[in-house]
């Protein structure tokens, strides 16, 4: 028997399964051949469907699985409404965030958390069909248990102007007026900016914010004769560009068209152009970022100053 046929949004459940004549001791052997796997009591998935699946995706199928298995409407929060928003979190938790109105929250089951934060105030949207906190409660939401440096990127990414998801600089700090939002968050909510041009680059520039660096120009418009030129970060004071290198610009298809070295061959010639503009270049890498001593190094000894003790 092929499951594929027998699937509700890419689920399985107990009682499609028995009706085609699938009783437990079935359910078990398919199991244990990894035919299926299960997902919650009743609710299973197929091994390739769950590998194919983003960490978001896979969340959404347990969103899914809990929401088949509901008596009542459902609304989902924090990490479980930052998965159905496509918010770029490393990795989410197995067990599903609902927003308890009605019972004043605080209980679980099992593959469910039940919260009353923000029960009573949160603003709704609705998310590929099911019911979640709007973007900029979300993010508020799943940054308040952050480090600023973790929060920073998140919080850009609401505000790119790039996503067509995004919101403004002022939902943000309108929806964090309404909560009790700690003086770190704040800080990050006032250093965000719908500028930044990727996760990496956002977390570079909290790296450099922490250590101490003045905030640096994003996209600063540079002519020549070939046309303009964005850098990533620009220190005016110190008449230095600074171009966050990420390995996926140097990797994915999407941005090599098949042929990594013509990609670099293009950003040496860029830089050439770059450096001719102003008085000094420095390209750092993830690894400087993720080693916070490196990236001091390379921003020190390109005469880039710090004006004090960051963040």
């Amino acid at each position: 028997m092929t499951f594929e046929a027998l699937e509700h949004d890419d689920l399985l459940f107990t009682v499609d399964l028995a009706r085609r004549g699938l009783g437990p001791r079935e359910i078990d052997h398919a199991l244990g051949r990894r035919q299926l796997l299960r997902l919650r009591r009743g609710a299973f998935v197929r091994p390739e469907v769950w590998a194919s699946a983003s960490a978001a995706g896979q969340h959404i199928l347990r969103i899914t699985a809990v929401t088949a298995a509901a008596r009542t409407r459902l609304v989902f929060a924090r990490t479980s409404a930052a998965a159905l928003w496509g918010m770029p979190l490393n990795d989410f938790p197995e067990a599903v965030v609902v927003l308890d109105r009605r019972r004043g929250g605080g209980r679980s089951e099992p593959g469910v958390i039940r919260t009353a934060r923000g029960a009573t105030t949160a603003q709704l949207a609705v998310r590929h069909g099911y019911e979640c906190t709007t973007l900029a409660r979300t993010v508020l939401d799943v940054c308040r248990g952050l480090t600023f440096l973790s929060a920073v990127p998140l919080l850009d990414w609401c505000l790119w102007e790039r996503n067509p998801l995004a919101v403004t600089k002022e939902e943000l700090v309108g929806e964090a007026s309404s909560m009790k939002v700690s003086p770190a968050l704040w800080r990050g909510i006032d250093f965000a900016t719908p500028l930044s041009g990727s996760i990496g680059e956002s977390e570079a520039r909290g790296t450099m914010h922490q250590l101490g660096y003045p905030r640096p120009q994003l996209q600063r418009k540079f002519v020549d004769a070939e046309g303009a030129m964005f850098p990533d970060f620009y220190f005016e004071d110190d008449d230095a560009a600074v171009e966050f290198d990420g390995r996926i610009k140097y990797t994915r298809d999407e941005y090599t068209k098949g042929d990594p070295a013509e990609v670099v061959w293009q950003e040496k010639k860029r830089e050439d152009r770059l450096r001719r503009q102003v008085r000094t270049v420095v390209r750092i890498l993830t690894e400087d970022v993720r080693t916070p001593r490196l990236l001091h190094r390379k921003l020190s000894e390109a005469g880039i100053r710090r004006f004090g003790g960051g963040s």
